[in-house]
């Protein structure tokens, strides 16, 4: 079966989510003595939030990219508006409206 772009996507990144939990875990599991306290600016945890809310991002938005925006460089009728030397138009009233 094939599958979308999106869902390859949304199953990597939860790869990704899982891997760095379970560092997140492992390492406080490992470097903590006397508790639950954990560094929250530790690298396993900063890779850990990003993880999850890109997942969250993704799993909340229809598209798996950031979108660009697609405006036109076209300026239709600014050539239209431009007045000759001599104050006129090269378009009339009525054929500016039909355009």
């Amino acid at each position: 079966m094939r599958q979308t772009y999106r869902s390859r996507a949304l199953a990597k990144l939860l790869g990704t989510y899982e891997r760095a939990k379970a560092m997140f875990v492992i390492d406080n599991l490992l470097e903590d003595d006397d508790g639950i306290s954990f560094d929250d600016e530790s690298p396993s945890f900063m890779v850990f939030i990003h993880a999850k809310s890109k997942l969250s991002y993704l799993s909340r938005s229809r598209y798996s990219k950031q979108r660009g925006c697609r405006k036109s460089d076209m300026k239709f009728f600014e050539d239209d508006l431009k007045e000759k030397d001599d104050g006129t138009q090269w378009m009339n009233d009525a054929e500016f409206k039909k355009k």
